[in-house]
């Protein structure tokens, strides 16, 4: 009498282990979309920044989700992660990743941008062209409320038609 009980559950099984190995990629695809959706918004910023070629090399079915993503420098150069990046890539790379999760999620004009000098790491070029980004942003309202943390006085000039707070060491200007 347990012969026939063991054959049915071991039927069950195997039908069970089949439904799992064709819904297993079903949530990697999903997760392979909706992160390719995000690259592609971000290679957009990236573009509108960086005077040379970089770019965020989309996820292909065949790669493991291991949360490293992949630049393309220079069309030649392939980073295996962004942490292997220039710190001022990193900087454009971060800001264009969070703009672009914000755009996806239709949050773009409602989330306080935040920035911790990120222009640290940019070279004067970039520095020039990150700010009028950020102040374009600001201007049209696409950005309601940055924060930004910086050293450089000149930085504030970019934002001469918005309301400013500068905090300074002579109290708040």
């Amino acid at each position: 009498e347990i012969i026939p009980s063991m054959q049915r559950l071991k039927h069950d099984l195997d039908i069970k282990l089949k439904l799992e190995a064709i819904l297993i990629d079903l949530p990697k695809q999903y997760i392979m979309q909706f992160m390719n959706q995000i690259i592609h918004t971000c290679n957009k910023w990236i573009a509108k920044v960086w005077d040379h070629d970089m770019e965020l090399l989309p996820i292909k079915s065949t790669d493991d989700l291991d949360y490293s993503l992949k630049v393309k420098l220079y069309n030649k150069h392939v980073a295996e992660d962004v942490s292997m990046c220039s710190d001022g890539e990193q900087e454009i790379i971060n800001f264009s990743f969070c703009q672009a999760i914000l755009k996806q999620k239709g949050m773009l004009d409602k989330y306080p941008i935040k920035l911790d000098e990120p222009d640290a790491g940019l070279t004067k070029g970039h520095r020039s062209k990150f700010l009028s980004i950020l102040s374009e942003l600001v201007d049209t309202e696409q950005i309601k409320q940055l924060l930004l943390v910086n050293h450089h006085n000149s930085l504030f000039t970019a934002f001469s038609n918005n309301q400013t707070i500068c905090l300074n060491s002579e109290g708040i200007l």
